[in-house]
């Protein structure tokens, strides 16, 4: 979260208040994520990459449909073991514009701004966002699969 940010009131909003199609479960693309005030572009450009496969964005959310108490479950490698995280469809505002992911205008398309909530709540809170974190520990969360950095600088 900037610093800009950390004064400022979140209020939670759901996704039907925030655009007239709300989308879920229809064609993941890597083009629909964007970043909101409190996203990480490290954690955005993973999702993205992951979402080139739609399969690969799909596994993460449980029956792709809310259980009977209104919640997602979604599912992260986070420390090592793979964890349900139940979230709802409340998403992040701070002054009335969508802090978290978000995508085209006039439709959300759900899943992005899910996953992002998941991770967030698994690590404390949005501001997990703010630090640097290299993309590799964001594709291990979000795929479980060993993830190494190669330089091209020889």
């Amino acid at each position: 979260m900037g610093a800009d940010q950390k004064d400022k009131a979140i209020t939670w909003k759901k996704p039907n208040e925030l655009a007239r199609v709300v989308n879920f479960g229809k064609y993941i693309d890597p083009n629909d994520f964007n970043s909101g005030s409190l996203s990480g572009p490290h954690f955005l450009s993973s999702l993205s990459g992951i979402s080139e496969l739609e399969a690969n964005t799909k596994r993460l959310i449980e029956d792709q449909t809310t259980n009977s108490n209104g919640f997602y479950l979604i599912r992260l490698f986070v420390n090592s073991v793979w964890r349900y995280i139940a979230v709802d469809s409340s998403l992040p505002f701070i002054e009335g514009e969508n802090a978290g992911v978000v995508s085209y205008e006039g439709e959300f398309d759900l899943q992005g701004a899910l996953i992002e909530k998941a991770y967030a709540k698994s690590f404390g809170g949005y501001n997990v966002f703010s630090k640097v974190t290299p993309r590799e520990y964001y594709l291990r969360d979000l795929t479980g699969a060993p993830v190494k950095k190669y330089s091209m600088y020889f």
